[in-house]
């Protein structure tokens, strides 16, 4: 077989490509684990090591977010200091999107190997070159896929960067996907099921400030000014500074805000509490959709915790999964709960899938949002 640039394929690498391809849309649907992805991809090439990164060139910022054959404080190091230094980022920054290239197709090895990226970084983790593919490109940030080997000779590596070159469309896909795929429409769903007699409104924001879901409540109140609004460019808009620092920051991939915010405004003449939740995904959904935060708005008239005592005898909630449903209320992931509370992380998973069963919720986004929906009386 012959490429489109002319070089000859064996049916055997075909076939390699195709099993990859295949385990793309088997981890979309859960059918497999983006992790055997990556080292599908790692096992490529010697000493392979594959990461899915985010690097934002506004800011010359990065992170290297789902990854194969690297440790923790690689990962550490690269976040804090060597993505503002990687060399290869100007290049990578404008090339083709869906392109997959070697690392001297964006720097000379001459120039590379004088580098402190290359003499503190690469040469600590055993890498000696890289192939790489852009997926998106939004705004300065983009997603990209790499694979570092300690293989020099770009002559070789070439076919892995073509490998990347035919992944692209369908890596594009999943990002698409995980954008506007079911996770929104149900966090969509259960905003308008749990609030569909009350006064409480909710609006999902992502990345960017970009508005996702906006529930029948929510547009009311954004229809009489109360605090919050929708630009024309379909961005989110708090009058509240302090509020919409917080939300700025939530919605940052690179900043350390804050996981829960509340504060009351008057607008209207009218008394609204809005409270913001970024909320907790697994982390190939963080790495695709970006940060996700809920916002809900409700009369600040009266205002107060959600009403567990009711929750207890109406759902039959036991104490220890109170004190569980309180950590997670907070913002906080299952891992810093049980930590809190002093117990096993599978104790605290166990008793967070009976809370699932009993209030009728699949997720912890559901559960913040059914537990602050809990008012005296209902």
């Amino acid at each position: 077989m012959i490429s489109g640039e002319g070089r000859e394929i064996s049916g055997t690498e075909d076939d390699r490509d195709d099993d990859l391809i295949d385990l793309v849309y088997a981890s979309l649907l859960g059918e497999a684990d983006w992790n055997d992805f990556l080292d599908r991809l790692s096992a490529r090439l010697p000493g392979g090591k594959t990461v899915f990164f985010f690097h934002d060139s506004v800011r010359n910022r990065g992170d290297l977010s789902l990854t194969s054959g690297l440790s923790e404080e690689a990962l550490l190091a690269y976040a804090q200091h060597y993505s503002r230094i990687n060399p290869w980022m100007a290049k990578a920054s404008v090339r083709p999107i869906g392109l997959g290239v070697v690392s001297e197709q964006m720097l000379d090895r001459g120039d590379l190997v004088r580098t402190e990226f290359y003499g503190d970084f690469m040469r600590s983790i055993g890498a000696e070159a890289a192939v790489g593919v852009t997926i998106v490109r939004e705004s300065g940030r983009s997603l990209l896929l790499s694979t570092l080997t300690d293989r020099a000779d770009p002559n070789q590596n070439m076919a892995a960067a073509e490998t990347l070159t035919r992944l692209a469309p369908h890596l594009r896909r999943a990002f698409r996907y995980y954008q506007t795929g079911p996770f929104q429409k149900a966090l969509s769903d259960v905003g308008d099921h749990l609030f569909e007699e009350t006064d409480i409104g909710l609006v999902v924001v992502g990345e960017g400030m970009t508005v996702k879901s906006v529930s029948a409540a929510a547009v009311r109140h954004i229809d009489g000014g109360e605090g919050i609004g929708i630009t024309p460019t379909g961005r989110v808009a708090l009058t509240d500074q302090d509020a919409a620092r917080a939300l700025q920051q939530m919605v940052d991939r690179l900043a350390e805000g804050p996981r829960v915010h509340s504060h009351v405004v008057a607008a209207s003449g009218k008394m609204r509490k809005i409270t913001l939740v970024r909320l907790n995904k697994d982390p190939i959904a963080s790495f695709f959709e970006g940060p996700t935060v809920a916002i809900l708005i409700e009369p600040a008239q009266g205002t107060r915790p959600p009403d567990l005592e009711r929750a207890t005898a109406a759902f039959n909630l036991t104490p220890a999964e109170i004190k569980v449903a309180l950590a997670l209320n907070r913002g906080i992931s299952l891992r810093q709960a049980a930590a809190e509370l002093g117990i096993a992380e599978g104790t605290a998973r166990q008793q967070l899938k009976s809370i699932f069963r009993k209030t009728g919720t699949s997720r912890q986004s559901e559960l913040i949002v059914w537990m602050r929906s809990l008012k005296p009386g209902r």
